[in-house]
């Protein structure tokens, strides 16, 4: 199977909540569909230490540095509590009133069992009590350690999924014609999100969306390092 993910339209910054919105169509050979529509939600730019020095960044725009720090330290199971307020309100907003109970929440793995239970478990927990929604942590789970691509380790692919990937065959059933809130720290390309997603619609899962704290920031976005806290000033995207 030759999964696409495609963007069908481009961040749209809404002042009033605070974050961003990106539309992406997920095409799926296998369906009858042409196409799912991915509605794909952030709060602000994440910047990578190896293409932005502290130095450089705290410079240039200092909350830029304080979210990179927060995802790190979430990355490594601190500021649960903050990550949990952040993403059960930007839902909450986006949801409006939804009925909350036909919604699952479900987190992407980590990179190891160990990473998944430490930075995910009780974070997933929380978001979906606080939401009123279903809890979806270890629908998916680690079949094996896979080493981040930040460190020199291989990107998930359709090839390789299932050899790093398990599916709780025991809780597919609660997928089935719900609503998805997929969640990941930080969306880049989008192949994770595209990956996940089609293993969720074959389960029977209704309509997805997906929420990140951040989107990584490419040079393609048009902002000069030199200039960014100007640029994100103008734009609001701070």
């Amino acid at each position: 199977m030759c999964l696409k993910l495609e963007m069908l339209s481009d961040e749209k910054y809404y002042n009033n909540k605070k974050f961003y919105k990106i539309t992406y169509g997920l095409h799926l050979p296998e369906s009858n569909m042409s196409s799912q529509i991915i509605p794909v939600y952030f709060k602000k730019y994440y910047c990578p230490r190896n293409n932005y020095d502290d130095d450089k960044l705290k410079s240039a725009q200092l909350e830029l540095l304080e979210f990179r720090n927060f995802i790190y330290e979430f990355k490594e199971g601190s500021n649960i509590q903050e990550g949990v307020d952040i993403i059960s309100s930007m839902v909450c907003q986006i949801l409006d009133n939804n009925e909350k109970e036909n919604i699952v929440f479900i987190p992407i793995p980590a990179s190891s069992k160990e990473k998944t239970e430490q930075r995910l478990k009780e974070f997933s927990e929380s978001v979906a009590k606080k939401m009123g929604c279903v809890d979806g942590y270890g629908i998916f789970y680690n079949k094996k350690y896979r080493k981040p691509i930040r460190y020199g380790g291989i990107d998930l692919t359709e090839s390789n999924f299932n050899e790093y990937i398990g599916i709780n065959e025991s809780k597919c059933d609660v997928l089935k014609e719900k609503d998805i809130i997929l969640f990941d720290d930080i969306i880049t390309k989008g192949n994770s999100l595209k990956l996940y997603s089609a293993k969720l619609k074959k389960m029977g899962a209704n309509n997805i969306i997906g929420v990140f704290f951040g989107r990584t920031y490419n040079p393609r976005f048009q902002i000069i390092l030199n200039n960014i806290g100007e640029m994100y000033d103008k734009r609001g995207i701070i």
